[in-house]
């Protein structure tokens, strides 16, 4: 996609990299329940230690693209600011689609043990 538009490769390289490491967050909250919808599973209320892991994650991934040699042990380079908007965008995406099909009620194909709290 970006390789496309004439990005360099370590740029693009930057570009997915961010996208699936900014895609785990959204992963959580999509994973809460498998068959609630987020929207009908309290939302986005989430604990400390979740939004503890999400802010993290996003360090660790602006660092990775920013940060001289962490940038040059992974081969990443700083790509435009405009590239992070269609970085959430996509991650968003790939990661939210399932909601639309999660069912409430619905029982899930195989029991998993319940472990205690």
């Amino acid at each position: 996609m970006v390789l496309d538009r004439g990005w360099p490769a370590d740029e693009a390289r930057a570009f997915g990299f961010a996208i699936l490491l900014l895609s785990q967050p959204l992963l959580l909250a999509v994973e809460r329940s498998p068959h609630v919808p987020l929207w009908r599973h309290g939302g986005l209320r989430l604990t400390r230690q979740v939004i503890g892991a999400a802010a993290v994650i996003v360090v660790l991934t602006v660092s990775a693209v920013y940060v001289g040699p962490l940038a040059d042990l992974l081969s990443l380079a700083p790509f435009p600011i405009a590239g992070w908007m269609a970085v959430i965008t996509i991650a968003a995406v790939t990661t939210l689609w399932s909601e639309a099909f999660k069912r409430p009620g619905a029982r899930p194909a195989v029991r998993t043990p319940h472990l205690p709290r």
